[in-house]
């Protein structure tokens, strides 16, 4: 009688060496059969060239899933971009996945794409091998690249110097004339004293991810690219803005009648104090001697 009850253990009990629990699932939303295939790209951009104006026309295309904040940042906006359309806890570890989770759209979705801003200095500059982790990414999964390039270091430079003083003053960052006080206007056409260590480490400094900007354009696969010009954006944005519109195949148009708003115009002597004596220090003490004359003009008129 008890052969019967020994045999039945028998067969229930798990063969040696087979496994008996369930292989994990896959943690990509490449998997994610719930959603319909959408294009990803991303807006690559350097510090003062463009990128919150357009990343705004951008967010603002009912055909784009885009998210408002500068993803890669800190971890803290990180955080912001992985629970925009979803519910998480915690940021996935790898960059992988943080990309698998940034470009996954919400949930009751209609969009066509889903994007956000990646700045050439954030998180590119470690040495986790994050630039050829991301190019993999980006053949493997068809990612497109919106490239915003600025090459005028000098204004960059001098754009950056004054956003920190104002934010350290509380003044807003991004509009050079705003302000009900009476001291507004006197801040506006006051000059800074901008210290020439300042100047001898910014270019050196911005030409370094100017330099990260360009290999991530040279080195992704042909035809994923498209670079939009700073100085073109100025003079002609809706040009510019077709010709997004075209390479991500969007069947509406961005920004109809948007006009880029530069926070700084003019001459660097209008704006620099002693400008001329730091320019020729410039010129004959870092090794930009040649640009600089090139950088002074305004790139917008």
């Amino acid at each position: 009688r008890m052969a019967p009850l020994f045999l039945l253990a028998l067969l229930l009990a798990p063969a040696r060496g087979i496994v008996t629990h369930e292989s994990p699932k896959p943690l990509t939303p490449s998997a994610d059969t719930t959603h319909p295939v959408v294009q990803k790209f991303f807006l690559l951009a350097t510090p003062r060239s463009g990128s919150s104006w357009l990343s705004t026309l951008l967010a603002g295309s009912r055909a784009i899933d885009y998210h408002a904040n500068e993803c890669f940042h800190t971890a803290v906006s990180m955080q912001h971009c992985a629970s925009d359309w979803h519910i998480i806890s915690k940021v996935p570890g790898s960059l992988e996945e943080q990309l698998d989770l940034f470009f996954r759209p919400s949930s009751n979705s209609t969009a066509s794409h889903v994007g956000f801003k990646w700045m050439a200095n954030q998180r590119f500059d470690d040495t986790a091998g994050t630039v050829e982790r991301a190019l993999s990414y980006f053949k493997d999964n068809n990612v497109k690249v919106v490239a915003l390039d600025r090459d005028n270091l000098l204004r960059k430079c001098y754009s950056l110097y004054d956003m920190r003083l104002r934010r350290e003053a509380g003044q807003d960052i991004f509009n050079r004339e705003g302000g009900d006080d009476a001291g507004a206007e006197a801040r506006l056409k006051a000059k800074l004293d901008v210290p020439f260590s300042y100047w001898a480490w910014c270019l050196d400094r911005r030409a370094h991810f100017k330099a990260v900007f360009d290999r991530i354009v040279a080195a992704v696969p042909k035809g994923t690219a498209h670079v939009v010009k700073y100085s073109s954006l100025c003079f002609n944005p809706k040009q510019e803005l077709d010709g997004i519109q075209q390479f991500l195949n969007l069947t509406t148009p961005l920004g109809a009648h948007s006009q880029l708003q530069k926070a700084h115009s003019g001459s660097l002597h209008s704006m620099v104090r002693d400008w001329e004596a730091t320019r020729t220090r410039l010129m004959k003490e870092t090794h930009w001697g040649s640009k600089i004359k090139e950088w002074e003009a305004a790139e917008c008129g």
